[in-house]
């Protein structure tokens, strides 16, 4: 699908276009290629109107998009803006239940994972991305990168994980990714479903009421370091977002926590 594209991108492009072209052709009774423009057109119209906004449905229409593009060598005629999407409500977590998840999964390598991210605010791909040397032991800090292996931004993370991680690291080479799983005999990095089923069983076998994601453990880092009074353009550099515009939902959430008054 071309070869700006990062793996992980090209392999849910391609998802996405398997799942259009099928759906096209029952629609329409033809091939999605021998298409004319305003029937693609015509498409992606419809799937706006039917579905909500998602992040989902941004992934399909930039795939289309990308597949017009390598098929006819120019741009798709249709710039229909999506309105912004939906984004689920924050999740703050109690010190008590962090703990019980915690202790519940200490025994598994998963559960490192699920600590650190809270630990260090990394995105779920970002954490399953470090390798070995990207991890100052020392000063505490880790150095994240993006979808195509670059590092992209600095965070930190806490002094307990430091013998965990040690322990995780251990007969590992710099290049080394710190979770990985061997597959076709080679290592490669810790799946992302692997540990989002991980940590979704965790939650069903103690109870906890909610949805908690590895979004929800990235978004408690953010709230913790909000309620501490760092800078926001610190926090901003830290979790890896481009402009201030990111933490907003962080500040609202703030800003009605502290607005919350005792009726007595």
């Amino acid at each position: 699908m071309g070869a700006q594209l990062s793996d992980r991108t090209r392999q849910s492009y391609s998802r996405e276009i398997r799942k259009f072209e099928a759906d096209f052709s029952q629609m329409f009774g033809m091939s999605a290629e021998d298409a004319p423009e305003d029937r693609l057109v015509e498409y992606l119209k419809a799937l706006f109107e039917s579905k909500n906004v998602s992040t989902a449905l941004r992934v399909k229409v930039a795939a289309i998009k990308r597949w017009y593009r390598d098929l006819h060598g120019k741009d798709l005629n249709f710039n229909q803006p999506l309105p912004p999407a939906r984004t689920e409500p924050i999740r703050i977590l109690s010190s008590q239940e962090l703990e019980t998840l915690f202790h519940h999964t200490r025994h598994h390598v998963c559960g490192l994972v699920i600590r650190l991210i809270y630990a260090s605010g990394l995105r779920l791909q970002e954490v399953i991305q470090v390798r070995v040397k990207d991890v100052d032991l020392e000063n505490l800090r880790i150095t994240a990168r993006n979808e195509k292996g670059e590092p992209s931004h600095s965070t930190i993370f806490s002094g307990v994980l430091r013998y965990d991680i040690m322990r995780q690291a251990h007969g590992k080479e710099p290049g080394d990714f710190l979770f990985s799983l061997r597959r076709n005999g080679e290592r490669g990095p810790m799946a992302r479903r692997t540990i989002q089923s991980f940590l979704a069983r965790a939650v069903d076998e103690l109870g906890l009421e909610g949805k908690i994601t590895a979004q929800t453990l990235r978004d408690n880092f953010a709230i913790h370091l909000l309620r501490q009074g760092i800078d926001l353009r610190h926090i901003m550099r830290t979790m890896g977002f481009k402009n201030m515009r990111s933490l907003d939902r962080y500040v609202d959430y703030i800003k009605n926590d502290l607005a919350l008054k005792s009726p007595l």
